[in-house]
């Protein structure tokens, strides 16, 4: 019974991962042969494309690099290479075609290599031309017509007709089917050609679309998702299309790629049957496991547990008896990676997997299937790595998880005689109340938006101009020196207002609790107005204004706890009388408006009408702190962002601007908050916006 396993890791002969994504299925003499990329851990430069070869599509054997790394040229060291399609030219010579680029995607260039048969080491040629020139195009796809004339696909849709010995682009036949797409894969079926296309979104997984014509040069007709949307093409990104031998006859299979951004070496497979009507076709359902050759799902038989772990210090082990095990779990958009660990009675590790519980689509399927071993003793440790993925695409827009959430829900133990095995358990549950996930600095904040909110708290503070936040139905302006505490899975976003807004940030998982941050269990979220410079500073000193900064020890807890020791005074004023609120507001936006004068506490007692002494108890109960040091606090503010905007000018009218009465107390008090000097700064400031 010939089963294909989705979104779960493949093994080779050498119980290591099928690595091949990006790539396409031949079928030859009754065997299937896998090209694809060979993915490393947390990088893209070209490490080979992979060959796997199958009688069954279930168990593969890896035959070696088709193409190794180039000693130089596009295919050499610190290039990309992808996208990788076979065809067979109509002079029997075999032709790989792939995309190849610079490290930063800004040299595409389509090249070719060749064999004489599809088990050979393939001989890297070089560019594939049309016209004398190179096809600069990123992504692209492959289709052989019936007669045998095969094609390349560009993304957004344009079609070149190749050569008969396929080294060369004669025709361009259409341009321009599928604008802002990419990842294109083509079939024929029943006289009618179908074009498939991922949309661009990076690393994040979309609802590919289709379109269809009754011949190549068009009309092409659009038809939107081909899988049911919202399902983002069932956690996918299309890569090719086959044609398979079945009992049902011929059908069209979808070869499409699980990304795991930034475990790449990870990524999996979803390999389900096309339902062809005409001119239209739908990938109804998703089969996490399936007869290929009979066309029909195979259900799992399941043993319901539950468990969450987040910081990098939770862990299950299950003990079994058996031939193998397959996890299931919860994906969603607070998912983070986990660590999957297979050992022998003897403690010998069998295999060792990432596994992303991250996604858009929030679903509860297969997560983990271990290799088929000899019947007998094993374990398996799941372990949270309190880490996730999200990176940025060249618009610097953020994609990925908000959280480090990994949850498992279910296991299946493969035995021969026992139907129902069972698995013991072992829980071992997070030391750390607090883990870090994330601390850094935004030298220029963009908008950023999570209807969703985050599985982490998260702290923003303004550190130069200003921005404005919507957490949940509240709007809220989050000036220089402000900051704010956002409760769990609470819809969040905010954009610049300034034309300059840099901001320091901090994310976390964990409990707080109410005597740690009053008033936080039963709001959204906490505006802290003023802070000082032991909380201001407490960012910049653990990153010295670095993009961002990790902590995989058992630091980050501390780190935490220290910090919300620091916040917690300033959450007195939720507990003060009106009247009182209403004078510390009142003081407080003296300061802001007059920062840069000679601002005295009687200067400010005369115009709130308030006695001196009173007037700095109050504020110092609510704020923790005293006008003179906010005064401080603000000029240092300023001065950052002239040292930003006026690089030239000189300290001692930096100074003057900021309101110090002189350059020597400006670099004390510049120092004291910021852990740096102002010309440390100014460095800084110069190395990150060139």
């Amino acid at each position: 019974m010939p089963t294909i396993f989705n979104g779960v890791p493949w093994y080779d002969q050498h119980q290591q991962v099928v690595n091949a994504v990006g790539g396409c299925l031949i079928q030859e003499s009754g065997k299937f042969y896998l090209f694809g990329e060979y993915r490393q851990a947390e990088s893209t430069e070209f490490a080979g494309f992979s060959r796997y070869v199958s009688t069954d599509l279930e168990n593969w054997t890896f035959t070696g690099f088709a193409l190794p790394v180039q000693p130089s040229g596009l295919l050499g060291p610190h290039r990309i290479g992808d996208r990788v399609k076979v065809v067979r030219a109509q002079t029997g010579q075999y032709i790989m075609l792939m995309h190849t680029d610079d490290e930063h995607t800004f040299d595409p260039v389509v090249a070719y290599a060749t064999a004489d048969r599809l088990t050979d080491t393939f001989t890297f040629k070089g560019p594939l031309l049309f016209n004398n020139q190179s096809i600069r195009m990123w992504h692209i796809g492959s289709f052989t017509d019936d007669d045998g004339t095969n094609y390349l696909l560009t993304h957004e849709g344009d079609i070149y007709r190749l050569a008969a010995d396929g080294t060369t682009a004669e025709a361009k036949i259409i341009s321009n089917i599928a604008p802002g797409t990419e990842a294109p894969a083509m079939f024929r079926f029943h006289d009618h050609y179908f074009l498939l296309a991922s949309q661009k979104t990076s690393w994040e997984h979309n609802d590919n679309v289709y379109f269809s014509a009754d011949q190549l040069t068009g009309p092409w007709t659009a038809h939107g998702p081909f899988c049911p949307p919202g399902t983002l093409t069932y956690n996918s990104q299309t890569a090719d299309v086959a044609l398979l031998p079945t009992a049902k006859g011929t059908v069209p299979l979808y070869l499409g790629d699980r990304h795991t951004y930034p475990h790449l070496e990870n990524s999996t497979h979803v390999w389900l049957p096309l339902s062809v009507h005409e001119t239209t076709f739908s990938v109804p359902h998703y089969w996490p496991a399936w007869d290929w050759y009979q066309q029909r799902e195979q259900p799992l038989t399941l043993t319901p547990l539950a468990w969450t772990g987040q910081t990098n210090d939770a862990r299950m082990t299950l003990k079994f008896h058996g031939t193998g095990i397959t996890m299931t779990g919860q994906t969603g958009t607070h998912g983070g990676f986990a660590k999957i660990t297979l050992r022998d009675e003897a403690g010998q590790v069998k295999t060792q997997v990432y596994t992303d519980f991250y996604s858009l689509l929030h679903e509860d399927a297969p997560c983990y299937r271990s290799p088929t071993e000899p019947l007998g003793h094993y374990e398996l440790t799941i372990e949270a790595l309190g880490a996730h993925g999200d990176w940025y695409d060249k618009a610097r827009r953020r994609y990925g998880s908000n959280g480090n959430r990994v949850t498992i829900t279910g296991y299946h133990i493969d035995h021969p005689t026992n139907k129902h095995p069972k698995a013991v358990i072992t829980y071992h549950a997070s030391k750390q109340p607090f883990a870090l996930n994330k601390i850094g600095f935004n030298w220029a904040q963009s908008a950023v938006a999570r209807p969703e909110g985050s599985g982490d708290y998260q702290w923003l503070q303004s550190d130069i101009g200003e921005g404005e936040l919507t957490i949940g139905d509240q709007q809220i302006n989050l000036g220089p020196g402000q900051g704010i505490l956002i409760n769990l899975n609470t819809s969040y976003a905010y954009h610049p207002v300034t034309s300059l807004w840099q901001t320091s940030y901090l994310s976390f998982s964990g409990t707080i609790l109410d005597d740690l941050i009053p008033g936080l269990q039963t709001a959204n979220s906490l505006f802290f107005p003023v802070l000082g410079t032991e909380v201001l500073g407490f960012i910049h000193k653990h990153t010295r204004y670095q993009q961002t900064h990790r902590y995989q020890d058992d630091q980050n807890a501390a780190i935490v706890q220290n910090f919300l020791t620091k916040l917690k005074p300033y959450t007195a004023r939720l507990k003060a009388d009106a009247n009182k609120q209403a004078l510390a507001e009142q003081t407080l936006n003296l300061l802001q408006q007059h920062f840069q004068e000679n601002l005295t506490n009687e200067h400010l007692a005369e115009m709130t009408n308030y006695s001196v002494q009173y007037m700095l108890q109050t504020f110092h109960d609510l704020y923790q702190t005293t006008p003179r040091r906010l005064l401080t606090i603000y000029r240092v503010i300023q001065a950052k962002q002239l040292l930003i905007e006026q690089p030239d000018l000189p300290l001692s009218q930096i100074a003057r601007q900021s309101g110090f009465h002189s350059e020597t107390y400006m670099i004390r008090a510049f120092k004291r908050q910021e852990h740096l000097t102002p010309g440390e700064f100014r460095t800084i400031a110069h190395q990150l916006r060139s």
